[in-house]
Parts: structure tokens; sequence; C-alpha cells
């Protein structure tokens, strides 16, 4: 898995700049490359989550795009979670 991968000649910050491709091939978007320090006991679930979302769009889709899809799939959820727990306990304007 090269999600995680990293090498020791390799520093966590390393960016390097690129983009999405356009059909004729044109990068269209900025790109950056970023680590992740994941455990071994770590890699499997990642490794599912990433292959059943390419499964789902379609497995022309990047890794990248996968999981692009995943965190915005989490935080549609945390978003949904957090608007019930404010029609639960409403917060109180400050009375002044």
């Amino acid at each position: 898995m090269h999600l995680g991968a990293q090498g020791k000649g390799t520093s966590a910050g390393t960016i390097q700049e690129g983009g999405r491709e356009a059909p004729d091939g044109e990068e269209t978007e900025p790109w950056e490359i970023i680590y992740f320090k994941l455990y071994k006991s770590q890699l499997r679930v990642v490794e599912q989550a990433l292959e059943t979302v390419a499964l789902m769009l379609g497995t022309d889709k990047s890794r990248g795009y996968c999981l692009e899809m995943i965190c915005a799939d989490f935080l549609a959820g945390a978003r949904l979670e957090e608007n019930d727990r404010e029609k639960a306990c409403p917060r109180k304007e400050p009375v002044d």
C-alpha cells in the first residue's frame, strides 16, 4: 500500500504541485502529495475502504478521489449528527 509509504530519505513535508487532468491530458487543478503514518493494523481497514469506494464509483477513479469521497461521506454524516445534537440540546443565547 502506498497511502502511508514514506522512505527514510523522504520528509513528511514534501509537497509537489500538479493537478487533475482533463480528457485532453491537461492539468486542471493543483495537487499535493501528502503522507500518513499508518500502523500495519490499520492498513486492512484503509485498503478495504478505498477498494470498496472504487467499486462503487468505478475503478477508473484515483485513490485520491476515492479518499476524498470517503472523507466527504464522513463529513456529511458528522454534520447530520451535529444537527441532531443541536435539535436535542439547542444552545441558549446569552442574556444581556
